[in-house]
């Protein structure tokens, strides 16, 4: 993770220097991402403010998107679930009308998990039941099996255990059929 760090920094300190800014966001996307992975919250959430202002400043949607995304991550770990759906919802309106269905899925489930997280049930179905029609519709295999996962949770939390099963279950078996071992542990964990 050190070396990926010293590359990154090297990486935005030429890019700053020749002036390429969009490959300023993603160098400093980077740095947030390793401090990000270190727990370094305060820091990383620095560096996703700062791509932020360098995406808004060069009208980059790819990088606004990153960092509304990684911004709302930093919020939702941190105990902020107000100020993370903001950024989600940010990220969202980027891409709806546009045809990146994978990242308007990731958008809405991202929506669901906060919206589940404030005892919002019935909003959260809404924003899942989104983002799982549009992950069958992208064919995003990865993205469905998460989803579910997420589903059989706010289910679990429900008490309505034999519907939670049956979510758990299907992206169980999503996750094995593309070797997805990540969704495939959280699937059996639950």
């Amino acid at each position: 993770p050190e070396e990926s760090a010293r590359y990154a920094t090297e990486a935005n300190r030429l890019a700053d220097s020749l002036d390429l800014q969009a490959e300023r966001a993603r160098a400093v996307n980077l740095l947030g991402l390793y401090h990000y992975g270190q727990g370094r919250f305060e820091l990383a959430l620095e560096y996703f403010l700062t791509v932020l202002r360098v995406a808004e400043n060069i009208a980059d949607k790819a990088a606004l998107s990153m960092a509304y995304t990684n911004i709302g991550h930093i919020y939702t770990d941190i105990g902020l679930p107000d100020s993370a759906i903001v950024y989600y919802k940010r990220d969202l309106a980027i891409h709806q009308g546009g045809n990146d269905v994978a990242s308007i899925a990731s958008a809405y489930n991202n929506i669901g998990l906060i919206q589940d997280e404030q005892g919002d049930s019935q909003g959260a179905t809404v924003s899942f039941r989104r983002s799982l029609e549009l992950t069958r519709q992208c064919g995003d295999s990865g993205l469905e099996g998460i989803v579910l996962n997420n589903i059989g949770d706010m289910l679990l939390n429900a008490r309505k255990y034999g519907e939670a099963l049956e979510h758990f279950e299907m992206a169980k078996n999503i996750a094995t059929a593309v070797d997805d071992r990540f969704t495939l542990a959280i699937a059996l964990h639950n």
